[in-house]
């Protein structure tokens, strides 16, 4: 009787883009510690770094012919891992939070309260009922720099 030995990851690799998915299973599971492991390093441990082993097998069974080197496997699959984390680093970074949008603010003179902000508003509206009630003599000649000033636009009831 032979004694039994576990193939190759060179022997899977060729098995595997032969088609054969469990070659690819065994592979997968032979590098999923050291591919935890890089994605661990790059996005610590948590969710994200499951979520990009997992891209990572996803990749590898959809690239596994792209493989020149079926005995360099490993190297291979780590890198899909550490392409896969730096990708979701960029795209986490690229969009911005709430924090992101602290520099967004209606007038940087003015505070940003709600209740400002309503009564600004309020006062907006109201001048503007008033200059509309203005005989067309008076309203024609309203101070268009006055009303900028006061962050209103001439014949518009929006802020600038």
């Amino acid at each position: 009787m032979m004694p039994l030995t576990s193939p190759t990851d060179e022997e899977l690799t060729r098995r595997a883009q032969a088609g054969e998915t469990g070659a690819l299973g065994l592979l997968l599971a032979r590098h999923q510690a050291p591919m935890r492991a890089v994605a661990m390093s790059l996005l610590g441990y948590g969710p994200d770094a499951e979520d990009v082993v997992q891209d990572a097998a996803l990749t590898a069974l959809r690239r596994i012919g792209d493989v020149r080197d079926p005995a360099a496997v490993g190297p291979w699959l780590r890198a899909v891992v550490r392409n896969a984390a730096r990708m979701r680093l960029r795209v986490a970074r690229e969009t911005p939070g709430l924090e992101g949008l602290d520099h967004l603010h209606p007038c940087d003179h003015e505070p940003s309260h709600p209740e400002r902000v309503v009564e600004q508003h309020a006062m907006r509206d109201w001048i503007w009922d008033a200059v509309e009630e203005l005989p067309e003599q008076f309203a024609a000649g309203a101070d268009a720099a006055a009303l900028q000033r006061h962050h209103l636009v001439p014949g518009d009831r929006r802020r600038l």
